[in-house]
């Protein structure tokens, strides 16, 4: 399979935009053609995968659809590690994720397998794991809604 061709273009992509307006003035400042711009780990909430900063990044959705209304692409980076800290119930991939068994454990046990990504403790899940699969697209789609971002870096 051939990857889209926009993917094979000029991307825009840095750690530290810090803010929404800042990612706007690169964008504008860049001052030459690109066709994707990316987003890292500054755009989330905390540094929780499948969020985006309400506060700094308030209108990311506008401005990829405003990106792709251009004809530009909007890249996200999502880590395969998911918090494990956060309150039962206020983050569905974890939550989620512990019921539907997903998430690698130590051997012959149910505990989890806790190693420490950006935003502290995190559970890895298990790709091995056919449910794993289904969990990740309902994730990713959970996401989409919100921001329709284009591609994923992983």
């Amino acid at each position: 399979m051939m990857p889209p061709f926009w993917s094979l273009g000029f991307h825009l992509s840095r750690w530290g935009y810090n803010t929404i307006d800042n990612l706007r003035e690169r964008m504008r400042n860049a001052d030459f053609p690109y066709d994707a711009q990316w987003a890292d780990i500054d755009v989330m909430s905390s540094t929780l995968d499948y969020t985006y900063s309400q506060t700094n990044f308030k209108g990311l959705p506008d401005l990829v659809r405003e990106l792709q209304s251009e004809g530009k692409h909007y890249v996200n980076l999502i880590d395969p590690a998911i918090s494990s800290t956060q309150p039962t119930g206020s983050y569905s991939p974890y939550d989620d994720g512990v019921k539907q068994g997903i998430f690698m454990t130590k051997f012959n046990s149910t505990e989890l397998i806790i190693g420490q990504v950006w935003p502290g403790n995190t559970a890895f899940p298990d790709f091995t794991n056919p449910t794993t699969t289904e969990w990740w697209t309902n994730c990713a789609a959970r996401f989409h809604d919100m921001i329709p971002f284009d591609g994923m870096l992983i």
